[in-house]
């Protein structure tokens, strides 16, 4: 306490005269331990409508050590096991933290005569060392509140307590063992507000943290799709791939993304190269089936569908998209086929059209029967293929679940 008075006596000789009262109170308020936040209030309304360098720097100093004071009487409840705030005691030490930077922001502002005295640092670092832990302590606090937005404030100002000047010799984020930690935990606290710009503020960091780098690299991908930047989106979905193939979010989003751009060659070269990697995954060889079918070679199509159900006798879109193959190749035939009933060519076309919906068909029911309830994926390729086919019961029952849906 003598060194805080010995600091305001020596200040009041070159402030302002109103800084000098406010400041002369603001003491008193932290002697005696009452109006703390208002006494803060009135400090920082006085840093306002100040212009004096000085007078800012002390102000702001002086406002630190209220919320230090404020801190020490939530401190001494906890000591003596009674009811105290935690809002406030937190909140103090991040208030505390504040000021402090203020303070030594102003003092690194030349002067009227161009020069810069730091008068205050030492004095500043010194006070909040033993409290920085208690930043991160707050922010972990909160995340176990799943309040993710305080938490991400307490965690926010802990890392960048690395590039206050003040603790320039301190090397935080080299030598603070929980820096990449806290790094985590502030990125998963910007993640779960779907605060995109603040997932990505610490992700480098983060991914340092051996725990869950698959699911902060798709949180990268994702915050970065969310700002538009889709190059860096693609690039993370191909890092992705390559580090965690295992993991179907990278390998999906990427096809997805390609496929909609019509980059099929693309889509292709990746679907394939997964298959190499994994020829037993099944979503690999269907992705790659997927391709083909866009790219309108429905028997590569088939093909490739038919090695994913050697695999998976029950994957239900595989079915569907060779059912689908040989429901376009049937429609391609009849778009080409002869049209004069007389040329021995007409019965023949006729006959490889048949076969073609016919092997449509059996696919198509299997999806019908894995998939009953998404009607409007099965119901108007069998309506087509039914009517080919001359199937009279099978039609009408599908024309009547096809009246339902327009209802």
């Amino acid at each position: 306490m003598r060194s805080i008075l010995f600091l305001g006596i020596w200040g009041i000789s070159v402030c302002s005269l109103g800084a000098a009262n406010v400041l002369k109170e603001a003491r008193a308020a932290i002697k005696s331990g009452s109006n703390l936040e208002n006494t803060e209030k009135k400090l920082l309304e006085t840093v306002s409508a100040g212009d004096a360098k000085y007078d800012k720097a002390e102000l702001y100093f002086t406002a630190a050590l209220v919320n230090k004071r404020i801190n020490e009487q939530e401190n001494e409840k906890l000591y003596l096991k009674q009811k105290y705030d935690t809002a406030r005691f937190f909140n103090s030490i991040y208030n505390m933290f504040c000021r402090f930077r203020q303070c030594d922001s102003v003092e690194q502002m030349p002067d009227k005569n161009g020069r810069i005295k730091i008068r205050r640092r030492a004095k500043a670092r010194e006070i909040l060392i033993p409290y920085r832990k208690n930043l991160l302590n707050a922010g972990k606090f909160y995340m176990r509140k799943t309040n993710y937005k305080e938490a991400y404030r307490f965690l926010d100002l802990y890392l960048g307590t690395a590039a206050f000047p003040m603790f320039a010799g301190d090397d935080f984020a080299r030598k603070d063992t929980l820096y990449t930690k806290a790094a985590y935990w502030a990125t998963l606290s910007a993640y779960n507000q779907n605060d995109a710009k603040r997932t990505l503020k610490y992700m480098d960091e983060a991914l340092k943290h051996p725990f869950q780098r698959f699911a902060l690299t798709e949180y990268k991908a994702k915050a970065y799709k969310e700002l538009g930047d889709t190059t860096a989106w693609v690039r993370t979905l191909e890092e992705g791939i390559k580090t965690f193939p295992d993991h179907s979010f990278f390998f999906t989003s990427l096809m997805d993304h390609l496929n909609e751009r019509h980059e099929y060659e693309k889509a292709l070269k990746f679907a394939r190269r997964m298959v190499d990697f994994d020829r037993g995954n099944v979503l690999f060889r269907y992705a790659e089936s997927v391709v083909l079918m866009n790219m309108n070679d429905y028997r590569g199509c088939i093909e490739v569908s038919d090695s994913v159900l050697k695999l998976d006798s029950v994957y239900t879109d595989a079915y569907y998209n060779k059912g689908i193959s040989y429901y376009n190749l049937a429609m391609t035939k009849a778009e080409t086929a002869c049209t004069d009933v007389r040329n021995p060519q007409f019965r023949k076309d006729r006959e490889d059209i048949v076969a073609l919906y016919e092997q449509a068909r059996m696919p198509m029911e299997v999806v019908r029967k894995l998939a009953p309830e998404d009607k409007l994926r099965w119901a108007p390729p069998l309506y087509a293929i039914y009517l080919y086919l001359n199937r009279g019961k099978d039609f009408a029952e599908i024309e009547t679940i096809l009246r339902s849906l327009n209802k």
